[in-house]
């Protein structure tokens, strides 16, 4: 994985991804981390989804090392499942969870701090994608997932969701404009910077500011 440059500007997003930083090994994370500390608790908000265009490119193991990372900054952290098609995070965190998850708590069948995965790691819990059903998706866009959304980021430091790829879902944009940042995602080789930089004016159009871009490959 490689980390972009780091900037607000959308149009700078192919320039990020031409010139990656570094390999995101452990110490390429920890530097994400404390870029998202600083870029997000500095301005009182505290939600981030990690979002791509296509899937394959990593969004969720981008999203999976990142919450792990801040975790160990002694970071109270929340990761949301909000592939509610294919959800992947827990497998990724090898979590084994049988509980319910977002979809359940959107339905209102389970209070938010129930359907909570604490994971036994410090400072991480999950809430994980759960048992959609036929309008599992639809419920993202309803009320309910801000309300949800506003416990999570009052219980928690930070609070990152793992997004479905927008081109097969416009959910990446919906949950994007909630936590008001985002982080984008894409792999060498296979995204285009083009699509990157329509994907940030997109995010930035429905009032998500992009905070960077991670390339991965």
């Amino acid at each position: 994985m490689r980390l972009g440059r780091w900037g607000a500007s959308a149009p700078d997003v192919a320039d990020r991804l031409d010139h990656p930083r570094a390999g995101l090994g452990e110490d390429a994370v920890d530097h994400l981390s404390h870029e998202v500390i600083r870029r997000l608790v500095s301005r009182g908000r505290r939600g981030l989804t990690v979002a791509g265009v296509t899937d394959g490119v990593g969004v969720t193991t981008t999203a999976t090392e990142l919450v792990r990372a801040l975790s160990r900054l002694d970071v109270s952290t929340l990761l949301i499942d909000a592939d509610l098609q294919r959800p992947a995070a827990g497998a990724r965190l090898q979590a084994e969870w049988a509980g319910p998850g977002l979809a359940e708590v959107l339905r209102g069948e389970v209070d938010f701090n129930e359907a909570l995965d604490l994971t036994g790691e410090r400072n991480l819990a999950v809430l994980h994608a759960g048992h959609a059903g036929s309008d599992g998706e639809a419920r993202i866009f309803s009320r309910a997932f801000d309300e949800m959304l506003e416990l999570s980021l009052r219980r928690f430091q930070i609070t990152v969701v793992d997004a479905p790829p927008a081109n097969r879902s416009t959910t990446a944009f919906h949950v994007a404009r909630a936590t008001g940042y985002c982080l984008l995602v894409a792999r060498r080789h296979i995204s285009f910077a083009q699509d990157l930089s329509l994907f940030a004016d997109q995010m930035r159009q429905v009032g998500a500011e992009v905070l960077g871009s991670v390339l991965t490959g």
